[in-house]
Formats: C-alpha cells, sequence, structure tokens
C-alpha cells in the first residue's frame, strides 16, 4: 500500500485492488504516507456531502440533500465507511438513520449544520460520475428532471 500511495495510486485504484470503497481504503490507509490527499481531494468532481441523524432525534431536512434511500440500492455510496458504520451501530441500538447526500455547494446558503439538527456530516465520493445524476436535487426555483420521492422521516413523538 506504501508503495501503491508513493507511486501515485489513487484511492480508486487502490481502493479496487482491495474491493474497498475508495473512503474506505483512504481511512484504512492514509497514514501510511504523510501528505496524502482524501478521495474528495483527488477527484473533487466526484465529491458529495452527507449528512445522518437518528430518526427519533433529529429532522431529514431536505437543505440536506436526497435521502440515500431514494437512490440506486447498488449506488457506491452505500459502502462508504461511515454510511456502513452508522446503519450499523443504528441496528444494533434497534434505530433508524437517515442519511442524505447533495453535491457540495449546490444550495443556497453555507454548509454549516446547526447545533443539534443532526448527528454527523462528512464528505465522501461517488465511484462514478453518472451517479451524482441522482444526488443533485435542483434548488425549487429550478426545473426539476429526476423526481425523488418524498419521505416522511421527522421525529416520532414517542422518542
Amino acid at each position: 500500500m506504501r508503495d501503491g500511495l508513493a507511486a501515485g495510486l489513487n484511492w480508486w485504484a487502490l481502493g479496487e485492488a482491495l474491493a474497498m470503497h475508495p473512503q474506505a481504503a483512504f481511512e484504512a490507509y492514509a497514514n501510511l504516507l504523510e501528505g496524502t490527499r482524501t478521495p474528495a481531494q483527488q477527484r473533487p468532481a466526484l465529491a458529495v456531502v452527507c449528512t445522518a441523524g437518528l430518526v427519533c432525534a433529529h429532522d431529514l431536512d431536505s437543505d440536506y440533500g436526497i435521502d440515500l434511500d431514494d437512490l440506486d440500492p447498488a449506488h457506491s455510496l452505500t459502502t462508504d465507511p461511515t454510511v456502513v458504520r452508522l446503519r450499523q451501530a443504528a441496528k444494533l441500538l434497534g434505530e433508524e438513520v437517515w442519511i442524505a447526500v447533495k453535491l457540495p455547494g449546490t444550495y443556497e446558503g453555507d454548509d454549516g449544520l446547526p447545533e443539534g439538527a443532526a448527528a454527523r456530516r462528512w464528505t465522501s465520493v461517488a465511484l462514478y460520475p453518472d451517479e451524482l445524476a441522482g444526488c443533485a436535487r435542483p434548488w425549487p426555483s429550478t426545473p426539476s428532471t429526476t423526481p425523488t420521492r418524498k419521505t416522511n422521516r421527522s421525529r416520532s413523538p414517542e422518542c
């Protein structure tokens, strides 16, 4: 891995060789070479911003993006290591977690997350450019060409 990084292999090549998402390969091996760039830095055109929260504690806001469950179940973001960890932890706790995904900078305002609004926000990457089409929910003033399913994942009163 160290030799591959030193030779200039990117996280896609290393991830493919290890059967891992590029973000997972980065998390596992970035410490082997000082100054290594994140997958989002290597391929900014494939970067996405993910936001997650527990259904019983945090409301899924459309400003956070598209619900990951609205994308194809085979979408590469389903193998993002943080997505996998959050879903596993929620399952162990008997909770439900929502995860939203959007393209960076596609919404008005900044990407600041109000305190207590959600449990986690991080940057990840899609594997292929065509996967980004599902992540681009236009701002209301822009005509929509990609239908999205309206989700009803708001806090439950019994939580």
